[in-house]
Formats: C-alpha cells, structure tokens, sequence
C-alpha cells in the first residue's frame, strides 16, 4: 500500500528566511501523512532558525559551521536512515514549496518498478512569468554607420530594465530572438526582428520602465505587446537611452501568464561531464508532460529511494555545493538504478538563491566539480582529454584578459584558474565514498 510506505523530507537551510516558512508550511501540508519532516540548518545568521522552531512538526538538527550542501544532507541521511528506517527520503531547497500532491505522486512513479531509485518533479521558477514582444525594423551597422557589424539588429534593450517596478523576483528568460549580452557600461542586448523576453510577475497590475536605446538617427516605430494584446507603440531614434513607460493590467496577465520550467529532469553529457536542466527557461508545454527515464535529478527537488541509498552511498562531500546531485545520479546509473521523471509532481523554485549565477564563486564550484564528477564517473581517457581542454581554455582567457586587455568580467581567468588549483588540491580525496547507512 502507498499509504505506508515512510517518506521523510530533508531540507537544509542558510539563510532561508525569506522562503523556509512557504516551504515547511507546503511540506506540513502533504497528502501523504506517512512523513517526518527535518531541516539542517547550516549556521544561519538571518533568523530563519527561529522561524523554523515555529512549526512542532519539523525536527530541527543546527549545525555549528556552513557546511555545504552535501555533508549536510549527508548528515541528515545517516540520521533519519538510524532513526526513521524510511522507505523513501525526500530532497527539497529551502527557497521552493510544493503542491500539496507533490509526495504522493512521486510515490506513486517510484512503486511502479523495482529498479525505480530516483524520481525528478517537474520543477517551475517560482512566479509565472508574461512574454514580452520587442518589435522593430532591423538595421545592419555595417551599412548604415561605419562599423564591421554585420549583424541585423533592432534596439538595444537594458537587461535590468525588463523587470516589473516592485517585483522582488529578479529572474527573466531571454529567447533565441535577442542577441548575447553587452556590456557598454550599461549590460544590455539588441534585439534581432522581434524580441522576446518572458518576464516575472504577480496576480495585480504590472508596471514597466523599459530602457532602450535606437543607436541611429533614422526614426522606427516600435511595438511592445504582451501575447496578443499591444502595450505600446512609439517611434525611437537617436543614441541616447529612453525610458518607456507602460503598464500591463491584471486581466491581461491572467491570459497570458504562463509557468517556466526550472527543471523536468537532467542530462549528463558523458565525454565532458556537463550537466543540463531538461527544459530551463522553457514555457511549459505538452512535452513536460509525459514521463521518462531521465540521466539525473536535480538536487533541488527529488524522491530517492532509501536501498538506492545505501547501494550507491551519499553525496560527494568534495564537491560543496553544485553537481554533487549529478555525480550521485550517475553513481546510481551505472549500478543499474534508474532515474524517471514524474510530470504530476509540482514544486517551484526560487533558484540559486545561495550563489548568484554566473559568479565568480559559481564558476568556481562548477568547473572545478564537473572534472572531479567527471574523474569519479567517466572514462579515463575522457576525463583527461577534457581536463587538458579545460587547462588550454584557462590559459586562453588569461592571455585575453591580460595580454589582449579584453574584459576579465566576461572570461574569468582568474577564476576559472582557480577552479584548477582547487580540483587538484581536492583530486586526492576525489575517489571517496560517503555511507549513509
């Protein structure tokens, strides 16, 4: 029966304050009762401990130091897996919450056959977002200026811009329409024929300040619509920066708003070791709904199961924060467990809320993690090959940066030499394993 099998949820706090009681509050409130609920708290100075001692039901365990990601989940495995002797442990952030179904329906995919270890929700951002379309007559700078730009661009559009005024969630999802980033001091990026952008939003009004820039004299008419519905036309020229106000009503975000998924399972490009969200920064749409064996999970949000466990053992303490979920994932795989995404799982997450994206710490944590991941999993000859690869990249940003004086915010170097020393420091613990039983 479903009803009694023992799920326990772990989550592992720093600094949550802002998301953990929406978290324990959608944990609390599951339809499967057969569940304990525990939180690591990796020496949180915000607060967010005494919002969790709030709710009886969770079983706070403090820690002293931050310990990452992984020794704290680990040291919650090796607990509940003493005490609990669950069936199934259940991973969540602190920065999401979940449908009130979200256990019962994994449960549901992981009892449908026994080799079944890994279960990956369908993971949204946390707010809907609205697409916004950018439309403007292209210009090509090589003709109309002297430049040796060759590309057909539109408007230059500020990246910051975008967001709604008031909307504390600053995540938005660039389409395939617009150009890569710039940076000229503001972070910008032209538009090609028509832009889109989908953008982060609530259930109440929205309102923009959109900031673009023509770069030439010649007047064109720009439009802005939300789907179907036109919030703006007006006539831009000129290479100053403008400000375009404009608002988006309620009913009109109601129509158009849509989820964005995060992830629905991952990939494991086996010869480089890069792992990728299935999905991220997609709308969600009709092929997010059909179930499939899957590489990996993400470690944001998953069902594992507790034999699983104990065969393939517990997260690589090495690495931190970032692809400890991928290498466990791929440990699993190769001892026969297989990883199956479940569409009816609903969870959404604020995403990297603990390092920003892009970073030079995030860089760091997964260059350096991939190649341990890479070494501990792989094939030898792979895991060399793109070591070296990676050691000739490194050398190349350092002889842009500092020989060629090109932006060091674009390639790193100092970084991404960095996450080299510190897999070579961290290679000779690379092959140990973590019990959790």
């Amino acid at each position: 029966m479903l009803e009694d099998k023992r799920v326990i949820v772990l989550i592992v706090n720093h600094n949550g304050g802002q998301y953990i009681e929406r978290a324990l509050q959608s944990m609390i409130s599951q339809s499967h009762k057969n569940l304990a609920i525990y939180v690591y708290d990796n020496a949180s100075t915000d607060g967010s401990v005494e919002m969790i001692k709030k709710y009886p039901a969770v079983r706070l365990v403090r820690g002293r130091t931050n310990l990452g990601f992984a020794a704290a989940n680990n040291r919650l495995l090796r607990l509940v897996h003493s005490k609990e002797r669950p069936d199934y442990v259940a991973l969540a952030n602190n920065d999401m919450y979940v449908d009130r179904d979200w256990v019962k329906r994994m449960l549901e995919t992981a009892t449908a056959f026994p080799a079944i270890g890994i279960v990956a929700p369908r993971i949204y951002f946390y707010k809907k977002f609205i697409p916004l379309k950018i439309e403007i007559p292209v210009f090509v700078p090589r003709k109309e200026e002297k430049s040796t730009d060759n590309r057909r661009l539109g408007i230059k559009v500020d990246v910051r811009s975008v967001i709604p005024r008031g909307q504390q969630y600053q995540k938005c999802f660039w389409s395939g329409s617009f150009y890569s980033e710039e940076h000229d001091p503001i972070t910008f990026r032209w538009t090609s024929e028509q832009g889109l952008v989908y953008v982060p939003v609530d259930d109440e009004d929205a309102e923009f300040h959109i900031l673009v820039n023509s770069r030439i004299a010649r007047p064109r008419l720009l439009r802005i619509r939300v789907g179907d519905w036109l919030a703006l036309e007006t006539e831009v020229s000129g290479k100053e920066w403008v400000s375009l106000p404009f608002i988006v009503p309620r009913q009109v975000i109601a129509k158009a708003s849509t989820n964005i998924i995060n992830n629905a399972g991952s990939e494991i490009m086996m010869e480089s070791g890069y792992g990728k969200d299935i999905g991220f920064g997609t709308p969600d749409g009709e092929f997010f709904d059909q179930s499939r064996n899957v590489a990996a999970f993400c470690g944001a949000a998953a069902l594992l199961k507790s034999s699983m466990m104990k065969d393939v053992g517990g997260f690589a303490e090495n690495f931190q924060s970032y692809y400890e979920d991928t290498d466990l994932s791929w440990r699993a795989t190769r001892k026969g467990w297989l990883a199956v995404y479940c569409p009816s799982a609903i969870c959404f997450h604020a995403h990297a809320t603990g390092f920003t994206e892009y970073s030079d710490r995030f860089i760091l944590l997964t260059e350096r993690n991939r190649l341990l991941m890479l070494w501990r999993n792989g094939q030898i000859h792979h895991a060399f090959l793109e070591l070296v690869g990676y050691c000739v990249f490194v050398l190349l940003c350092l002889y842009r940066s500092y020989v060629r004086h090109e932006p060091q915010n674009v390639h790193h170097p100092r970084t991404r030499l960095m996450a080299v020393l510190s897999f070579l420091r961290r290679f000779p613990n690379n092959f140990k394993s973590y019990p959790v039983a």
